[in-house]
């Protein structure tokens, strides 16, 4: 009995998260309201409520959930400490992003104070980069702040990516990016580059 529970809870959210993107696509997120929801997933106002508090929990839950896959992969990637595993790991970003896409780039395009997909992935690969240069730093010294360097790896990822997703797969942009990652990550690329020995 609990299964059957757990599978229309599921196949309702399910509805109202697909309805939810069609409204932002034709409405916007400013626009689109409850009711609107409920009627295109065709589930009663109360049956939303039962599981999302309003359109902004169900906006920070849909963030919260897209962030999670996002970090996984991007740890998975960093934790294999190696500058061409971490210049890779947009092209392993954009296997699995490429599946969510459209979800993706609605999302990328509201910016509230509880929900921000644009800047939860910005947070979650500034972070990742600086611990992966702050242990990097233990066994070849980095001549740039540390805080710098993942900030524009960070930037340089989140243009990438929707670059990417807006236009489509394109090789040079991604050896391009991959190039330029392999810089930001690599202690002696980037030694030769500030000493002028590049």
């Amino acid at each position: 009995m609990a299964e059957k529970v757990d599978l229309r809870t599921r196949r309702t959210k399910t509805q109202i998260e697909k309805a939810f993107f069609e409204l932002l696509k034709n409405k916007g997120f400013k626009a689109l309201t409850i009711q609107d929801i409920s009627k295109l997933a065709g589930v009663g106002r109360s049956t939303f409520y039962s599981h999302y508090y309003d359109k902004y929990d169900l906006l920070n839950k849909l963030v919260a959930r897209y962030t999670s896959e996002f970090e996984e992969v991007v740890r998975n990637r960093f934790n294999i400490q190696d500058a061409k595993a971490g210049s890779e790991t947009i092209k392993v970003l954009l296997m699995v992003l490429r599946q969510y896409h459209e979800n993706l780039l609605l999302l990328l395009d509201v910016h509230t104070e509880e929900a921000d997909l644009s800047h939860s992935f910005q947070q979650v690969l500034k972070a990742t980069v600086k611990e992966y240069l702050t242990e990097a730093q233990k066994t070849k010294a980095i001549s740039l702040p540390i805080d710098y360097l993942a900030e524009m790896y960070a930037m340089n990822v989140m243009i990438f990516l929707m670059w990417q997703l807006q236009h489509g797969r394109d090789d040079k942009v991604i050896r391009f990016g991959d190039r330029l990652q392999e810089i930001v990550l690599n202690p002696e690329l980037l030694d030769q580059i500030t000493t002028g020995k590049a």
